[in-house]
């Protein structure tokens, strides 16, 4: 399929929208868009994509995406995430 904004190949697969997920992870860590643009090898409007729900990361941009933040897949989908957060904060 692919994105009628950028008319880019996107990924369609089992991956969810992350929007809210990645919202959260950026307020909470600090990083910006600009960072996991380049961590995960992809430009920022991709990852702005990413977050606004009009894309969904492929299974290997999620690795690249979990990694950038410090966690792993599964707390990333299941928004376990937020405890490493909350604990590095205290």
């Amino acid at each position: 399929m692919h994105c009628p904004y950028c008319k880019k190949e996107i990924y369609t697969g089992s991956v969810p929208f992350l929007g809210q997920e990645l919202e959260d992870l950026f307020a909470a860590s600090g990083k910006r868009i600009v960072d996991l643009a380049e961590a995960a090898g992809v430009s920022y409007q991709m990852v702005h994509n990413w977050k606004s729900n009009k894309h969904r990361p492929s299974p290997k941009r999620l690795d690249s995406i979990a990694g950038f933040f410090g966690v792993n897949k599964t707390e990333l989908l299941n928004g376990n995430w937020r405890s490493k957060y909350e604990a590095t904060r205290s």
